[in-house]
């Protein structure tokens, strides 16, 4: 009996999760990693800190139950106290500057988007008026109270005066048949 295959060695999974989906590509070094995420995960650990992030990572750290260090602590104090202390005219420390910036750049980019786009298809008629029509296409004011019997009894009777085996047209049949069926929905 020939010795059986040994199967080759896996090459681990990126341990990178996003939602609760796991990614697919083989990941080297410790967690192991794919190269995309492993490029993402350095661009965000070499990003500046923003204002008040230090802060809320202090106070995600005391809700979630974990110890904090002192140095913890005087940083987010520092960071606190930061917030309001810098000067409101550097763009650069000023988070409502920053948003205003933000909010100019999204509605440059969805302006350009909008006009690529096409030209929203034209709206149908008012479903009132639809349903107007088809009362009087079957003989009734819009005013009046109707049932499925009264529906139902003029339509027999519209039916036997246009059905195009007694003479009447296929068009207006038709007309009659879906306006029976407009009202009988709004019933």
């Amino acid at each position: 009996m020939p010795p059986k295959k040994q199967p080759k060695p896996r090459a681990p999974r990126c341990a990178y999760v996003e939602g609760k989906q796991r990614c697919g590509r083989a990941g080297t070094g410790n967690p192991p990693l794919c190269e995309p995420h492993r490029v993402v995960l350095e661009a965000e650990a070499n990003r500046p800190r923003t204002a008040g992030s230090r802060i809320a990572d202090l106070l995600s750290s005391v809700l979630r139950g974990k110890k904090v260090t002192d140095e913890q602590v005087v940083g987010g104090v520092e960071d606190f106290v930061d917030m309001f202390t810098r000067s409101a005219g550097d763009p650069a420390h000023d988070p409502i500057a920053a948003a205003r910036a933000r909010a100019a750049d999204f509605i440059r980019r969805t302006q350009g988007q909008q006009q690529r786009q096409a030209p929203p298809p034209p709206r149908g008629p008012d479903p009132r008026i639809a349903i107007a029509k088809a009362r009087q296409t079957l003989g009734f004011n819009p005013t009046d109270k109707l049932t499925e019997d009264m529906v139902k009894k003029r339509h027999r009777e519209l039916a036997r005066k246009h059905h195009p085996d007694r003479g009447g047209s296929v068009a207006r049949m038709q007309e009659i048949n879906a306006a029976v069926d407009q009202v009988l929905a709004t019933l």
